[in-house]
C-alpha cells in the first residue's frame, strides 16, 4: 500500500498511543488535541484544541502526527509548571503568528 506524499515522514500515531506517548490519560489528549464544548451560564461554548491538527478523522479515528504529540508533552510540561490551558493557548498562537 502506497501512502500519499503529504503524508511521508509524518510520524502518524493513533490518539490512544500518543496518549499513551505522552503519558496522558486519552480524555485528555482527545480535548488538547480536537477542543471540547462545554455550558456556562446556559449557554454553550466551545474551547479549540491547543494545535491546529494536520489531519481529519478517518472513520471516527484521530491519527496525531509526530509534531503534535510531541506538542501534548509540551502542553502537559507548561501545565505541571503552573501555567492554565487558556494561558498556553493564547501563547501558542501569538508564537506561530511570529514564527
Amino acid at each position: 500500500m502506497n501512502a500519499p506524499a503529504h503524508l511521508l515522514g509524518l510520524g502518524l500515531f493513533p490518539l490512544p498511543e500518543a496518549a499513551r506517548l505522552a503519558q496522558l490519560d486519552v480524555r485528555t489528549v482527545r480535548r488538547w488535541a480536537e477542543g471540547y464544548s462545554f455550558t456556562h451560564k446556559g449557554q454553550t461554548h466551545f474551547s479549540r484544541g491547543v494545535m491546529t491538527l494536520v489531519l481529519e478523522p478517518v472513520g471516527g479515528h484521530r491519527e496525531l502526527s509526530f509534531a503534535e504529540m510531541l506538542t501534548l508533552r509540551l502542553v502537559k510540561a507548561f501545565k505541571g509548571a503552573g501555567l492554565s490551558l487558556p494561558v498556553i493557548k493564547r501563547v501558542a498562537k501569538q508564537a506561530a503568528a511570529d514564527l
